[in-house]
């Protein structure tokens, strides 16, 4: 998947949910450093479609008690149904530090 920091094989909870479940080694080491935090708490973020250019703000949710991370926002409308994402599907995120809006 090239450069993507963040990537994942999309599962049926990530197509069927209005969230995009990461896993917890790749935000922890890609993300969690630059976001000042070692709190549970909804992180805003801008994701930049890099086929269009279109912008989304969407909201990291940092629940470290479980490990889990999970980004939503309109991320079903945003990305599943606009591109036609599906199961299996790869999908990749580049992170950014600049595109969190503290």
């Amino acid at each position: 998947m090239g450069d993507w920091t963040v990537t994942k094989t999309l599962s049926t909870g990530d197509i069927n949910e209005d969230r995009l479940a990461l896993d917890a080694c790749m935000v922890r080491s890609a993300m969690l450093p630059y976001l000042n935090t070692d709190r549970e708490e909804n992180v805003r973020l801008v994701l930049r479609d890099y086929d269009d250019g279109n912008e989304y703000y969407m909201i990291l949710n940092l629940y470290m008690h479980t490990d889990k991370f999970h980004l939503t926002g309109n991320w079903k409308q945003n990305f599943v149904q606009r591109k036609n994402l599906v199961v299996g599907q790869k999908f990749g995120i580049c992170w950014n530090p600049q595109g969190y809006i503290n």
